[in-house]
């Protein structure tokens, strides 16, 4: 059965995220070149079952701690959504349980970055297109797949559904 996720936010597994392409350019690498070549579907299901618990030194995102970053913004996110709450009570309950969670000042960033609907993960399908890919986000996803996380907060759009 094909995968067809629905539109808006939510948890998905990041083993099921597009392949990032087009590969990056020179410039958003990273200083090691992190994000060259493309994780095969082998190399996926691997970091999966043997996920890597340490963190890299390449770059911003793979020195954090995606596993502790993807287990706050989940649980951020169930929390946020049983409240009910929106607009303003939403922020401050979003900035009280990021304080909470015990994350360093970049994993709580790199956190508020995934929890915001307008600069998290963003996948797409364009019109007349069968291929998914990045309308924002890819470097977060790669340092996710590296990590071998296997849930994390996704927009998905998919302009298909809303076509006559």
């Amino acid at each position: 059965k094909k995968w067809r996720p629905g539109n808006g936010r939510k948890p998905v597994w990041v083993m099921r995220l597009p392949q990032i392409d087009p590969l990056f350019t020179e410039d958003q690498r990273g200083q090691d070149g992190c994000m060259t070549p493309p994780l095969s579907c082998r190399q996926r299901v691997l970091r999966q079952v043997f996920p890597r618990r340490g963190v890299r030194d390449c770059c911003h995102y793979h020195r954090q701690d995606f596993h502790a970053i993807a287990a706050t913004v989940n649980a951020v996110h169930r929390q946020l959504r049983r409240s009910g709450l929106d607009g303003e009570n939403a922020d401050e309950l979003r900035f009280r349980l990021l304080e909470e969670a015990g994350l360093g000042e970049d994993e709580r960033s790199t956190a508020m970055l995934l929890l915001a609907e307008d600069c998290g993960i963003h996948i797409w399908r364009p019109p007349g297109q069968r291929r998914w890919t990045y309308q924002d986000g890819r470097h977060r996803a790669r340092a996710l797949m590296d990590a071998g996380v296997h849930r994390v907060l996704v927009t998905v759009t998919d302009d298909r559904r809303f076509q006559g």
